[in-house]
């Protein structure tokens, strides 16, 4: 679903767009929108992951990491609740449910 599921479903309209022919509906722009800006907030918990392992235990801060972290999975549920409902389902299908929730683990 994150990597381009609008232009997959095969129909005409989808594949002009991906040869630069069709204008992108204002739910796919949005969508397309909202993946960049998770792709973007998981590279900055990367780099701040990578940041506070370098600082000795005790100086360590996890907010930078949380605001980053709650950020991306505030954009994905945005992004899921657009996605078509037959390709989300076979998404989660396909993707098993976390046993903890990621907002939980957050303070781990």
């Amino acid at each position: 679903l994150l990597v381009g599921s609008d232009y997959s479903s095969g129909s005409n309209e989808a594949n002009v767009y991906l040869l630069g022919g069709a204008t992108p509906s204002s739910r796919q722009t949005t969508q397309y929108l909202l993946r960049n800006e998770i792709l973007r907030l998981v590279g900055e918990l990367a780099d701040e992951i990578k940041f506070q392992q370098g600082q000795a235990a005790n100086n360590r801060e996890n907010s930078v990491m949380e605001e980053y972290l709650l950020g991306a999975l505030s954009n994905l549920d945005e992004y899921l609740r657009l996605a078509p409902p037959d390709e989300l389902k076979i998404a989660r299908i396909a993707v098993p449910a976390l046993s903890v929730s990621p907002t939980s683990a957050v303070g781990r």
